[in-house]
């Protein structure tokens, strides 16, 4: 993470083209300078990511936007040279996750706040589960370990959605 954060503007609304960040005097080869233009993108289901776009200083159209790749969270905010970046969390270190909420929370619009409840209820579920293991009661008989398999998963899949209910309960009481 950027430690230049708390010295900086954090950037708000900026949630589609039309409504993205514009900054003048971008480079456009070696000697143009154009617009460039930034949002973060939100997809239920998916998460959000952070696009720019340039636009042709030649023909005055915005070029195809650059979009990154899907994350849980994705904030934006102007460093102390007054260039836009962005700070993001992957779900997959809990006192990562843990130490970015507590850092931007502050910050956080509807969307943002929603995934960050989702993500600590996932990781206080998680952590009261025991893994399911499997073991067959006869490795040899192809039929009964086919059977057992087949009933294992079942009760695996049973369980993963009573998980899942779990996740989403306590998501919506999580206060922030």
């Amino acid at each position: 993470m950027n430690s230049t954060i708390e010295t900086t503007k954090y950037l708000f609304g900026h949630v589609s083209p039309e409504t993205a960040f514009e900054q003048e005097g971008y480079p456009w080869g070696f000697r143009l300078r154009t617009k460039i233009r930034y949002w973060i993108e939100s997809k239920e289901g998916y998460g959000q990511r952070f696009c720019a776009q340039t636009m042709n200083p030649k023909t005055r159209l915005w070029c195809a936007p650059k979009k990154g790749t899907y994350r849980r969270i994705v904030i934006m905010f102007l460093d102390e040279n007054n260039h836009v970046k962005n700070d993001c969390i992957y779900e997959w270190d809990e006192q990562k996750v843990k130490d970015f909420v507590n850092k931007h929370k502050e910050n956080f619009d509807e969307f943002q706040k929603e995934e960050a409840r989702y993500l600590l209820a996932k990781y206080l579920v998680k952590s009261k589960c025991k893994p399911l293991k499997f073991k067959c009661s006869d490795e040899t008989n192809e039929e009964l370990k086919k059977q057992e398999s087949e009933k294992f998963l079942n009760e695996a899949n049973e369980a993963q959605k009573k998980i899942n209910a779990l996740i989403h309960f306590h998501a919506k009481r999580w206060e922030l």
